[in-house]
């Protein structure tokens, strides 16, 4: 029987970015680079993801844009939720509040 390794912050953090690409190859959008996403999950952010409202997610800055490296930010899943469904019910391009944003891409 084989041996299984344990997973470690590294391989779990490229099994989520092959998940998310995956997933944007399906929608026919670009999501990030391996490098890119590396910079955005840092080692803490990375721990706090889930499905909780006060979680952390990969959230669109501006809900009326594609996903792309500059429209892409780090957010607490209620925030996220609470604009992309105001951006739903009013029809209007709504961006998270910069003050609910956790992280961003540098460029």
């Amino acid at each position: 029987m084989a041996r299984r390794r344990p997973h470690t912050y590294h391989s779990q953090l490229r099994l989520t970015w092959l998940r998310a690409t995956a997933q944007a190859r399906f929608l026919d959008y670009d999501l990030v680079t391996w490098q890119d996403w590396q910079d955005l999950w840092t080692e803490e952010l990375f721990l706090r993801r889930g499905r909780s409202a006060g979680d952390l997610c990969i959230s669109k800055r501006d809900f009326s844009q594609p996903y792309s490296r500059s429209n892409i930010c780090i957010s607490t899943r209620s925030h996220s939720q609470i604009a992309l469904r105001a951006y739903q019910v009013y029809g209007q391009p709504h961006c998270i509040d910069s003050k609910y944003i956790i992280k961003v891409i540098n460029d």
